[in-house]
């Protein structure tokens, strides 16, 4: 192995230490720092190689890469990399940003009287059903409530296993103030598997992470899950006020549209668990 293999290969384990961590912290800018970082290395190293083999007497024109094949492609992997980094990291801070405030509303004849209809409909269907609360139940209530009917383990919210949780949470419409996710006040559990959950463990989602959790935030009221299931029974249970209940304003409308979810859900998943019995 040439020395320049030797370094690339050391320096790619470094940079593999600090893509892990760039994603696992998931900052941007830190993407764009260290994918900067990355490709200006690889910029450096050729053209000091290239000097190396000038001053040898050695032809420089493919840098060496014919004597040694595995260069090269170390090389483009790791400057690959470097560029991914910028150019994700970018995206996520500028571009999702700027899409995430724009709301496309299609506003034709025909998607009105569909969505007219499917109001009537939810109205009519599950209205009776529901009853409206005088006070939105806080993080805390909602997180004892949950935890009063499951078998559940306090863990930390670096246990929750989820990829883009900051970013979801700091751009969720209950924190306009986009409050960073360290600085939130957490309620956060793992779920027991037992009888108790058992529905909720039939979800591909959950089956597919090392456990099923949820996790409520006091500051903005912010709540979710991993299991589709058990968060359309936290909206459920958060509630809907007597306003806009009797008003019949589109939070009713959401409110409705997502128990009608958590029904096709709940049938789903009961329909797989009586098959599976089968």
């Amino acid at each position: 192995m040439g020395m320049f293999e030797t370094i690339v290969f050391g320096m790619s384990a470094a940079f593999i230490c600090f893509y892990a961590l760039c994603f696992i912290k998931n900052k941007p800018l830190l993407r764009v720092f260290w994918g900067v970082v990355t490709m200006v290395f690889i910029t450096l190293s050729a053209y000091n190689w290239r000097l190396a083999l000038i001053d040898s007497g050695k032809d420089p024109a493919w840098l060496g890469f014919e004597q040694y094949p595995t260069s090269l492609i170390l090389v483009i992997i790791v400057f690959a990399g470097g560029l991914y980094l910028v150019a994700s990291g970018l995206k996520q801070k500028f571009w999702a940003n700027h899409t995430a405030g724009r709301v496309i509303i299609d506003d034709s004849t025909e998607r009105i009287k569909e969505r007219r209809e499917r109001h009537e409909f939810l109205i009519k269907e599950y209205k009776h059903k529901i009853t409206p609360v005088e006070k939105d139940l806080s993080a805390s209530e909602l997180a004892e409530y949950f935890t009063s009917v499951l078998d559940v383990e306090r863990i930390t919210l670096a246990e929750v296993p989820e990829r883009f949780l900051a970013y979801n949470f700091e751009n969720a419409y209950v924190n306009p103030e986009r409050i960073p996710l360290e600085d939130g006040i957490w309620h956060v559990y793992k779920v027991l598997h037992n009888h108790k959950s058992d529905l909720y463990y039939k979800e591909s989602l959950v089956q597919h992470s090392p456990y099923l959790w949820f996790i409520c935030e006091e500051k903005t009221g912010y709540y979710t899950s991993n299991s589709q299931l058990l968060f359309l029974e936290m909206e459920l249970k958060h509630g809907v006020s007597v306003t806009d209940y009797v008003n019949e304003s589109n939070w009713l409308f959401n409110y409705l549209e997502h128990y009608d979810g958590y029904l096709h859900q709940k049938r789903l998943l009961e329909n797989m668990q009586l098959a599976k019995q089968k």
